[in-house]
């Protein structure tokens, strides 16, 4: 594998960053979209505001910020991520897989109970029903000893299910579960991909009280309570393939209408289509999302706030 050396001027790295979203202009350069805003920030090349793209698609796009004058134009080096091409013999493979999970008869069922479980769920039930709870009422898999899985002792239960019956079902249809020694990985057509399953917490209103003039303003976050003691949301992630793409669909999950469970063949389609889209060393994990911010529930309707 080869870096990919790129020599452009400051001049033409504007015009470009000013034509085409960063997030589709990087991946070209072998870069994330942070990395190319790094170098726009270092050479001091303004970049669009945000909105300015869908802005420009109505034709109320604001003007570019001029770019501002140095000393010098220095000529800009950008030195990608080390890619590999990809393989049609990786890619033409997919997608049949991805058309055969369209497919009605190969829903994958969530049985109601668990039956002759998979060793690694059975090894990760041991490690987290014998672990205690973080301080938000999570149990969280230690790293590389058992399957990635973190919900609350009310959740768990689900989430083991949901995880055996996901790995039953890829190894069903021929992926491979590699040996836990660090992320939770399958391998599909000699690429691998990570994956785990989390669970976000609800939080509820605490009642009011008094209002206090001393101390600290407690803003409205504060006035909530996790409570792990009620059901909350499953989420199966992707935290691993899909370098050419920061667009890709990574996260399935509960939603108002649907259930984890109702996703998995959705959720194999993401895995299939992540893996024909690693061109980096197999199994490169990329940032993984921060977004598990728990939800509140009105304590009086129930509904989500």
């Amino acid at each position: 594998m080869t870096f990919r050396k790129v020599i452009l001027s400051r001049t033409e790295l504007y015009e470009k960053i000013w034509t085409e979203p960063i997030a589709k202009l990087a991946p070209r350069y072998g870069l994330s979209d942070v990395g190319l805003a790094k170098i726009c920030k270092r050479n001091k090349i303004p970049r669009p505001p945000r909105g300015y793209w869908a802005k420009k698609q109505f034709g109320n796009a604001p003007r570019r910020t001029p770019l501002p004058k140095i000393d010098h134009d220095p000529v800009i080096e950008i030195n990608g991520y080390p890619f590999q091409t990809r393989h049609p013999k990786i890619e033409e493979p997919i997608i049949g897989q991805v058309a055969l999970e369209k497919k009605h008869d190969r829903k994958i069922i969530v049985p109601e109970r668990m039956a002759s479980p998979h060793p690694l769920v059975i090894k990760t039930a041991e490690i987290l029903n014998s672990a205690k709870p973080d301080r938000t009422g999570k149990l969280k898999s230690p790293w590389g000893k058992c399957l990635d899985i973190e919900a609350t002792p009310r959740d768990l239960p689900r989430a083991l299910l949901i995880m055996d019956t996901l790995i039953k079902a890829l190894e069903g249809r021929g992926y491979e579960i590699p040996p836990i020694t660090g992320q939770t990985k399958v391998k599909i057509q000699d690429v691998l991909v990570g994956f785990q399953l989390r669970s976000q917490l609800i939080r509820t209103r605490l009642e009011p009280r008094e209002l206090s003039l001393e101390g600290y303003y407690e803003f409205g976050y504060n006035r909530t309570e996790p409570r792990p003691d009620l059901p909350g949301l499953l989420r199966l992630e992707i935290i691993s393939g899909y370098q050419g793409d920061s667009q890709a669909r990574r996260s399935w999950g509960d939603t108002p209408s649907l259930r984890l469970e109702d996703l998995l063949n959705q959720f194999i389609i993401g895995l299939l289509r992540a893996a024909s889209a690693t061109e980096v060393d197999h199994g490169q994990p990329v940032k993984q999302r921060d977004d598990d911010e728990p939800f509140q529930l009105d304590p009086e309707t129930g509904s989500k706030l």
